[in-house]
């Protein structure tokens, strides 16, 4: 139970509540005894009694039923023996809220009850039973008050309970929401270097081998293109690695992937034979980074699944920065390697969860004819960066 809860609040002024209701049972005693008439008892007697009712108060967290039972006891031997009223029964001001507080509901109830009908009664009883009404009524008045009371601290407590168990579970949903889109950026992340990285090395390698015997100067102009593509590729592949390392985002050790990489975009897309053409509309160069980055991304995947996955020979890319979005468009002249060149992979399924978290949405099909080619359409709003 940690401190600050309303049940520990209840524990932490136990002993004051039982302090404070073993003085008014001691004044209330003083007072009946030397306010009539009647002989009485040994004073003392009385004193004791009083104390010993105040004192059962103090496990009346651990067995609140047993303590208000106890109280009434001592109380009716107080009446019993005949000492005048009922001082002793004072402490049941403690017992029969933490019957209902700290009980189960209806139940703790209808035990309060009977706990207060018992204390109630003791005057009535011989040998000296009481004629006043109010004797035996208006104390049973303030105990139900009293047990309504706690039995709102126990709902309060309930309540309570409850909101920090949601905040709880509304907590770990997130923190668990949080992990798995980081990991889900992560692998976009990895897919699109690694997809365009392992395309231009194939594609250059390729070239290499033909041109091998016959041609060395192609030959060291792509592999010269495979060590550059693998050496970028490994410089963005040391920051997210840095990042699943860290937890946070890492220092940069490369350029982010921006408009201003899209040059060595077409470059290595051209050296893999797509002639690419871009153009560019608005202030491009006013994008939030997190949207430019997307735009990087799109165009990356775009250009990549054409070397792989068609025979295009050229490409157009064109991104138009509005006033409210961005969109960003690009064709390929195909046709397609095979019936359906995209199924089974992950390069459009990243694409358009990464245009979704930008709140954008994204179009992949084939290119309006007479085009037998395809096409990749995203817009995305100008002010998304996340």
């Amino acid at each position: 139970m940690t401190e600050g809860t309303p049940m520990a609040r209840l524990r932490a002024g136990g002993l004051p509540l039982t302090a404070f209701l073993g003085v008014c049972a001691l004044v209330g005693t003083y007072a009946e005894i030397h306010g009539t008439a009647r002989p009485t008892p040994p004073e003392v007697g009385g004193y004791a009694i009083a104390v010993l009712a105040a004192a059962v108060l103090h496990w009346r967290q651990r067995a609140p039923v047993v303590v208000g039972a106890a109280v009434v006891a001592v109380a009716a031997l107080y009446h019993g023996l005949g000492y005048p009223g009922l001082a002793p029964a004072i402490a049941l001001a403690g017992a029969v809220p933490s019957i209902t507080a700290l009980g189960s509901g209806v139940r703790s109830c209808v035990v309060a009850g009977v706990v207060i009908v018992a204390g109630s009664a003791v005057p009535l009883l011989p040998p000296h039973p009481t004629n006043s009404v109010w004797g035996v009524v208006g104390p049973g008045v303030l105990l139900v008050a009293l047990a309504a009371l706690g039995e709102a601290t126990r709902v309060r407590r309930l309540a309570t309970a409850e909101q920090v168990r949601a905040l709880q579970r509304t907590a770990e949903e997130d923190a668990r929401a949080q992990v798995v889109e980081e990991r889900l950026r992560i692998a976009r992340e990895v897919h699109d270097v690694l997809a365009h990285t392992i395309t231009i090395i194939t594609v250059q390698a390729a070239a290499a081998a033909d041109a091998l015997d016959e041609r060395p100067e192609a030959t060291r102009a792509a592999l010269a293109a495979v060590r550059e593509a693998a050496r970028s590729a490994m410089a963005e592949l040391r920051g997210t690695l840095a990042l699943l390392r860290t937890g946070s985002d890492p220092v940069p050790l490369a350029p982010q992937p921006g408009l201003a990489q899209l040059p060595l975009l077409v470059e290595q897309a051209r050296a893999g034979g797509l002639a690419v053409t871009v153009t560019t509309t608005g202030r491009v160069d006013l994008l939030p980074d997190g949207v430019e980055r997307a735009v990087h991304r799109i165009v990356q995947e775009a250009l990549t699944n054409t070397l792989r996955h068609s025979r295009s020979t050229t490409a157009t890319v064109a991104i138009t920065a509005g006033t409210d979005a961005v969109t960003v468009d690009v064709t390929d002249d195909g046709p397609a390697l095979h019936p359906e060149p995209h199924v089974g992979g992950h390069g459009l399924v990243g694409m358009a969860e990464r245009v979704q978290a930008l709140g954008g949405t994204l179009d992949a099909g084939p290119a309006p004819p007479p085009s037998s080619g395809f096409r990749i359409a995203a817009r995305i709003p100008a002010g998304s960066a996340r």
